[in-house]
């Protein structure tokens, strides 16, 4: 055989040899190709699904320490039970922070239909007016759901008042 006759036929063996291993290899692939494109789609799918998902949870998890916040200040503002002692010193310290003196406290249960479970607590103080009107702020930011009902006030000289404030104090 001549050069140009082997080349041409080396050639035409090449070209047969590519053609059964397109048959043989590659076309069986493609049907591989196709179900992983469509594996693929699937996950990307699942993917946006668990993302969305995850976003939800995270949400919602920042509402649950949103909530857990909101319970805890709930919990302080109307507490389970009485809790007598602590607003004997919630009162005794609010005094005793403005430079007033707290003279007494009387207690007594109460069942509104309206309002709840209360507790009304009559207490007499004396110091200044200014003083007064400090200690009514600071029963607005009480940390115990307080409602002023009544309030007295006596002038005892020309700077000093004593006054008996009527309050409710709510509770579970």
């Amino acid at each position: 055989m001549k050069a140009g006759q082997f080349s041409q036929l080396f050639a035409i063996l090449l070209l047969f040899l590519m053609i059964l291993g397109s048959v043989l290899f590659v076309f069986p692939m493609r049907g591989d190709v196709e179900t992983l494109q469509v594996t693929e789609a699937t996950l990307a799918e699942e993917l946006v699904a668990l993302e969305t998902e995850y976003e939800s949870l995270a949400a919602l998890a920042e509402d649950v320490s949103t909530s857990e916040i909101t319970k805890q200040s709930l919990m302080a503002a109307v507490p389970s039970g009485y809790a007598q002692d602590d607003l004997i010193l919630e009162l005794s310290d609010m005094a005793s922070e403005l430079g007033f003196t707290l003279n007494a406290v009387n207690f007594s249960d109460t069942v509104s239909q309206e309002f709840g479970n209360t507790i009304t607590i009559s207490a007499s103080f004396s110091g200044t007016y200014e003083q007064l009107i400090a200690f009514l702020q600071k029963l607005e930011t009480a940390d115990r759901l307080l409602r002023v009902l009544s309030l007295n006030v006596q002038r005892t000289s020309t700077s000093d008042i004593s006054f008996n404030i009527s309050l409710e104090a709510y509770y579970q």
